[in-house]
């Protein structure tokens, strides 16, 4: 199996700060999962427009001081980011799917992909 991997000084933002939506029914994008999609497609270096069939991907996301995220809600705007930066086809390829935190002194996303 094929691995990949690389970081982003930043961590995600939450699913609950991902998507806002307008009085009318649209919904948009906030400005933080914005930023975050752009720092996704700037530090995935040499995958930006492979697209691989993503078997297995690993999100391990170093909280700074005082942050926190749930685990559940970090996953979703990172592997948005990974499609629209056609490193991975699509999401529904990936068969396991990893999610740790931990503690460093900066905020900090890696990020694992695997594939055959």
């Amino acid at each position: 199996m094929n691995e990949s991997c690389f970081s982003v000084m930043q961590i995600p933002p939450s699913v609950n700060m991902y998507v806002r939506h307008t009085r009318t029914g649209g919904h948009f994008k906030t400005r933080e999962a914005r930023a975050f999609m752009e720092r996704i497609a700037v530090w995935c270096g040499e995958l930006r427009g492979k697209k691989i069939e993503a078997k297995e991907v690993d999100i391990i996301l170093w909280l700074g001081p005082k942050q926190k995220i749930d685990c559940d809600n970090a996953p979703k705007c990172v592997l948005d980011a990974l499609v629209k930066a056609c490193v991975i086809r699509s999401d529904a390829s990936i068969i396991r799917l990893l999610v740790e935190k931990r503690r460093g002194p900066e905020p900090q996303t890696d990020i694992y992909i695997r594939w055959e």
